[in-house]
């Protein structure tokens, strides 16, 4: 095998495409998966909103929202986001119509880096803005607890608002009590807090006017969309490797041909006596078509192999630490599986060849 590097030296700069190629088609490859995912669980499950960040709340909601943030993530938050006020309701009439009854706060950002951060801001806050509002057992009991901390004078109406009231809180009391209803999020991963304030999100956007079903729609295309481009750059980079590759190992059974026709050519006539005309034949074309095979499987599949091995593992890494003695059980496994296999081959196919 080493003795065929020297041919390979020729092709030097094919073989570096081939690779870049080959890391482009890993990448296109393991991305697809990650799409796929994100069609079923954001476009549909969660109607296309990708986050607990609204992209425009109400500016009753935001306070309500913002009630249980401390000051710095309040600070944050609203730093990221621009008041629209009555008086721009003709520039943004189709956009958002619910800006003709209220005042809207729209979110100023797109970086990644901020959005993910207002997300964990948001998640939980939400949360128990969606818990007080509900009707359940368990929200009335919390709510009966929470009224029972509050001054008699301030519950004596029936219809208590009860964001008004905890606005009128001393701000320690607010925060000890925020504490106390975050502790059933303790244990939740962000992913859960995030899909279960998306339904939330969603709800403020259709009571702002927002078409959320061309919402949907509109993110499943546009997901569809970058799935077929990704597959498109994948099948051309596969084509051309496919093509360097047959390029390549054409070149080395070219290069090896007309090596072994000028040994054979110097050789005397003792020497010539010494080789039948069959293995002449044979070494010449099928011991050649085979290494040129080999060229094409090593620079298609042994080059891409490794290539897909780590970017899996780190796309793996990347999104959940906890499958990491998987990957290490798996990695193993497979090696050992090579090994074997090879062990049991490589004799076999050097008396094979020996034979020959």
């Amino acid at each position: 095998m080493f003795k065929l590097i020297k041919y390979l030296k020729k092709s030097a700069l094919s073989i570096v495409i081939i690779v870049c190629l080959l890391v482009i088609q890993a990448v296109c490859d393991l991305s697809l998966p990650e799409y796929t995912s994100n069609i079923v669980n954001v476009g549909i499950q969660q109607g296309g909103v990708e986050n607990s960040v609204p992209s425009v709340i109400r500016e009753s909601e935001l306070n309500k929202i913002t009630l249980f943030m401390d000051k710095s993530s309040k600070d944050k938050v609203l730093d990221n986001y621009t008041l629209l006020n009555k008086k721009d309701y003709v520039k943004y009439k189709d956009k958002y119509p619910g800006l003709k009854d209220e005042s809207l706060y729209e979110l100023n950002t797109k970086d990644k880096d901020t959005i993910d951060d207002l997300n964990v801001i948001f998640g939980k806050a939400i949360l128990i803005v969606s818990g007080l509002e509900g009707d359940s057992k368990e929200v009335k009991a919390m709510k009966a607890q929470l009224m029972s901390k509050l001054p008699p004078q301030a519950t004596q109406s029936g219809d208590v608002d009860i964001f008004k009231l905890l606005s009128a809180m001393p701000k320690e009391q607010l925060d000890t009590l925020t504490k106390e209803m975050s502790k059933g999020f303790e244990s939740m991963p962000e992913s859960m807090i995030t899909q279960s304030s998306v339904s939330y999100v969603r709800s403020e956007y259709e009571k702002i006017g927002i078409d959320t079903e061309k919402t949907q729609n509109n993110y499943i295309l546009f997901t569809g969309a970058k799935m077929l481009g990704i597959a498109m750059i994948s099948m051309v980079a596969t084509i051309t490797v496919g093509f360097l590759a047959a390029r390549v190992a054409a070149s080395v059974g070219r290069n090896l041909r007309s090596g072994v026709f000028r040994k054979v050519m110097s050789f005397s006539n003792t020497e010539m006596n010494e080789f039948s005309t069959a293995s002449l034949i044979t070494r010449s074309t099928n011991d050649i078509q085979q290494i040129q095979m080999l060229m094409v499987m090593l620079l298609r599949i042994v080059f891409y192999a490794p290539i897909m091995a780590i970017g899996g593992v780190i796309k793996v890494l990347n999104t959940n630490t906890s499958m990491a003695w998987i990957i290490a059980v798996a990695v193993v496994a497979i090696l050992s599986l090579i090994v074997v296999l090879f062990s049991v081959v490589m004799p076999k196919f050097k008396l094979g060849s020996k034979a020959c």
